[in-house]
């Protein structure tokens, strides 16, 4: 028995390097927009020529599995930007350095999904964020934070230029919006408070909160499942399961439905925590207009062709469908610090490939092309009224949904503020100019950037690099009675999981089987498990080159449930085929073989996720318990127990006080001492080294000789090193 600090791998029990625990992020205070990013084209020194209408192209070929997206251009920089988490997003335009693989099938498309969101924020139309980017405006703003100073505290702002309060708290807050704002306190956690002169603190020490988009916002308070708070912090609702299965994570509300995560599919509830639409979507988001755009759990593990993108309305009837095949993602066409919308006027932008090139066009809902995808609209980045952002390789402009040019792509840059006025800057300017849907330009060409027009009259804008002033539509100056240093939306978090830890929820979701669990078998070759793995959104992916796993390397991804992450390990003995070429100048070849994996196991310990603290035991239990209806107990201690389920596979569990352990596969149970963890507590580092029940083995060793007079001898005992 070794007592030990060290996380221990799961299959062999050497020890690992200690992981860094799994803590709560804490959200940044300043939001990013859910945005496409699309790199910077090279700059035009003159003017480009008037663009023709567009016009339909030829018929597009089959779409390339590996979306790569047309470039878009890149402003200066922006002070102090500060991010916002951001929802699980569908398909939309991820970076040139991060393709979705065809091979991942719907999780490359969804992983297309996740990079899609922190890629695209961290891109061009991230700048559109406070200045254009809140489509569907959302006129609901209240305040605005803002400072007087650098040395000064954070205050309140109207889009007026009317001053509710200043100087008022030490860390910034949200905006407010339905009266009530939110600001981290000296914990860091969230607080809530009216937005009056002298502001009243109406709930608090929130590990998550959202925004009251609604007049119900949902919170996440220590060791609870989310809820649902009302404007005086009172709880409307407790999400702690959704048909059946717990739920694990929620986002803002949007037109009376926030979208939640029960049991690994995402569903949705109204203000009052009730199931409007069924958790059975691999990936669901929400838009400004009202309809959702989901796919189905049962394309999990689908190929992007293969796939379909559902259209669905508030009260989760299915309103349309848009094969995969036709496309290779959605971008967003409004950046919104509510939503990022894929839905406008019931059109979608979506990309595609032809001959090689990322090309963009707009679809209807029934799968239709609005407008066919061209080389004049390698991209459209957003929608206000009836108006589109384009670019097209050159530079961006304005069109409408059938492709005849407002605004010709004359622009390095150029976002909407308002459906009715835009900024924009030249490949030549340093600034950006208010442009109005003629393409005149407004006032002003001095501008360094501009927030959107949250109340529909006035824009804030920033003239210097701590000046900010308030204009209106016209460019006219509006008097403030105080000097602005900064300004933005700022927004609390917009995706929250619950830090409540269900552990029946937890072991139903390891699918523990007289044949395996989490999905894997013992009949699976090393190339299914990797398939297998990646096919899972809450798994980390793995390598699907056998030369990753030479030698006795193991496979270890990682499985996370809620906020507990596990260490997953597979047994890669005779699972890779290791070819000797060569003479004097040799090589290794290293080629996935058809043996079956021999055995596998998930390792949990406190280290890695604080809500097993206190809970490792019940969590050990009642996977022992799981186990135990899969076969016959061969052997059972007080803390472990080996169960024979058939044909040669054993299933090994137990505690060891800070730590929880799972195998799966064939071992000689004659190994196991079940009694060596008796007596354990949750505080104890109990373990041993594991006995040897799936020990590693060398490569299969295969060796080719290409020169008769090669010294056999001396390759028949080659350096550990070289397999």
């Amino acid at each position: 028995m070794i007592e030990a600090d060290a996380v221990q791998c799961p299959i062999c029990g050497e020890d690992l390097p200690k992981p860094e625990p799994v803590v709560e992020p804490e959200p940044e205070p300043e939001p990013e927009p859910i945005v496409e990013l699309e790199p910077q084209p090279e700059p035009i020194p003159e003017p480009v020529p008037e663009l023709e209408p567009i016009v339909e192209p030829e018929p597009e070929p089959d779409p390339i599995p590996e979306p790569e997206p047309a470039p878009e251009p890149k402003p200066e920089p922006k002070p102090e930007p500060k991010p916002e988490p951001k929802p699980e997003p569908i398909p939309v335009a991820p970076p040139k350095a991060a393709k979705p693989k065809k091979k991942g099938g719907a999780k490359g498309l969804i992983i297309g999904l996740a990079v899609i969101l922190v890629a695209a924020v961290a891109g061009l139309l991230w700048w559109l964020w406070p200045f254009g980017g809140t489509g569907g405006i959302g006129y609901d703003v209240d305040y605005l934070p803002f400072r007087i100073n650098e040395t000064s505290r954070w205050g309140l702002i109207a889009p007026d230029g009317e001053v509710l309060f200043e100087d008022e708290f030490k860390n910034q807050p949200t905006a407010a919006i339905n009266g009530r704002f939110l600001v981290r306190n000296d914990a860091g956690l969230w607080d809530i408070y009216t937005a009056e002169k002298n502001p009243k603190k109406v709930a608090g020490d929130f590990l998550s909160a959202g925004m009251f988009f609604e007049k119900v916002a949902p919170v996440v308070e220590k060791g609870k499942p989310i809820q649902l708070i009302d404007l005086d912090g009172k709880v409307v609702a407790t999400l702690s399961r959704l048909d059946g299965k717990a739920v694990t994570e929620c986002h803002n509300f949007e037109n009376g439905l926030a979208i939640v995560k029960a049991g690994g599919y995402f569903g949705a509830v109204d203000t009052k925590g009730e199931m409007v639409i069924e958790p059975r979507y691999f990936a669901l988001e929400s838009s400004s207009g009202g309809k959702l755009l989901g796919i189905d759990k049962k394309y999990e593990s689908e190929e992007m062709e293969n796939v379909s993108f559902t259209i669905l309305d508030r009260k989760g009837k299915e309103v349309g469908m848009v094969k995969g095949r036709k496309i290779d993602y959605f971008n967003a066409l409004n950046t919104s610090y509510r939503t990022s919308d894929k839905i406008v006027n019931d059109l979608l932008a979506a990309v595609t490939t032809k001959d090689d090139e990322m090309l963009t066009g707009l679809m209807t809902l029934d799968g239709d092309w609005q407008l066919e995808p061209s080389a004049k609209t390698r991209s459209i980045t957003q929608c206000r009224g009836k108006n589109y952002i384009f670019y097209n390789g050159d530079g961006m402009g304005m069109m409408d949904k059938d492709g005849e040019v407002k605004i010709r792509a004359k622009y390095d840059l150029l976002f909407f503020l308002d459906d009715d006025i835009l900024m924009g800057k030249k490949p030549d300017d340093q600034r950006y100019s208010l442009i109005g849907l003629d393409g005149e330009t407004i006032g002003n060409d001095d501008y360094l950037m501009g927030l959107s027009a949250y109340d529909g009259k006035h824009i804030y804008v920033q003239t210097g690099d701590n000046e900010w002033r308030l204009i209106d539509k016209k460019g006219k100056e509006q008097k403030l009675k105080t000097g602005i240093d900064y300004i933005d939306y700022i927004g609390a978090d917009y995706v929250l999981e619950s830090d409540f830890l269900d552990i029946d929820d937890f072991v139903s979701q390891l699918n523990i089987t007289k044949d395996g669990f989490l999905g894997l078998t013992t009949t699976m070759t090393g190339l299914d498990v990797v398939k297998l793995v990646n096919s899972r959104p809450n798994m980390s992916g793995l390598s699907d080159d056998a030369r990753s796993y030479g030698g006795s390397k193991e496979m270890a991804p990682t499985v996370t449930f809620g906020k507990v992450t596990g260490i997953m390990g597979v047994n890669t003995s005779g699972l890779i085929n290791a070819t000797r070429t060569g003479g004097w100048f040799s090589s290794t070849r290293y080629e996935w073989s058809n043996n079956p994996v021999q055995g596998y196991a998930v390792f949990w310990t406190v280290d890695l996720a604080e809500k097993l603290k206190g809970n490792m035991q019940q969590l050990s239990r009642k996977i022992f318990d799981a186990v135990k209806k899969t076969g016959n107990v061969v052997k059972e201690g007080e803390n472990a127990v080996v169960v024979e389920t058939g044909e040669g596979n054993y299933y090994y569990a137990y505690w060891g006080g800070q730590h929880t352990r799972l195998y799966y596969g064939k071992f000689d149970p004659a190994t196991i001492d079940v009694n060596i963890y008796n007596g354990v507590t949750e505080t104890d580092k109990k373990r041993v080294t594991a006995p040897g029940l799936m020990k590693q083995k060398k490569t299969t060793r295969i060796v080719e000789y290409d020169y008769e007079d090669y010294d056999y001898g001396e390759l028949e005992s080659p350096p550990a090193d070289d397999l």
